[in-house]
């Protein structure tokens, strides 16, 4: 049978802009629409405390939704400060905890703001994708590719990242739309 998922961004106007709508709500909304699948942002969380995490838990359970994955909107692995790098890199590892505590199967992340042409940018990259990766396995949560720019703006870099980081707890979520022409 064919379910149909959607980006929580979507609502993005309503939870972040207008503020006419909360994260929480979003269960209640996909399931008026027959959707049973979505995907969150980061940026919807308000808070990662266990109580609120608990209560979207109970929320989507109620009302039927799994969440596919999470997009992590924060953190740049590309980052040629080390210590800048180190702080995002563990800022990121925080979110696969979020995903195993609301049913999420994956966050997905950007690689961040390098040119697609930094090379030492790609090997910064990887390292990082590694590193994530190994807390994926430990999570038992996917790791994914976003191309929101940067180094994975080429498709070609996403393939070296695929290769070099070779887990099958990391895969890729390209929005071709993101594809420079």
């Amino acid at each position: 049978m064919n379910e149909m998922g959607i980006a929580g961004w979507l609502f993005h106007r309503s939870i972040l802009n207008d503020q006419t709508m909360k994260q929480l709500e979003l269960p209640s909304v996909c399931k008026s629409l027959g959707v049973k699948t979505i995907e969150l942002g980061s940026s919807f969380f308000p808070t990662q405390n266990t109580q609120y995490l608990n209560q979207l838990r109970a929320a989507l359970q109620e009302h039927g939704v799994s969440v596919r994955s999470i997009a992590v909107d924060m953190g740049d692995i590309a980052n040629a400060d080390a210590a800048t790098r180190r702080t995002d890199i563990e800022g990121l590892k925080q979110w696969f905890y979020v995903a195993r505590a609301i049913g999420s199967e994956a966050i997905r992340v950007n690689s961040g703001a390098a040119s697609p042409t930094d090379h030492a940018a790609i090997d910064r990259i990887c390292d990082g994708y590694s590193e994530l990766a190994a807390e994926a396995a430990h999570t038992e949560i996917y790791l994914m590719i976003e191309n929101h720019g940067g180094a994975s703006a080429d498709p070609k870099n996403i393939q070296t990242f695929l290769d070099r980081v070779d887990s099958p707890w990391f895969k890729a979520c390209p929005d071709t739309g993101n594809f420079i022409d």
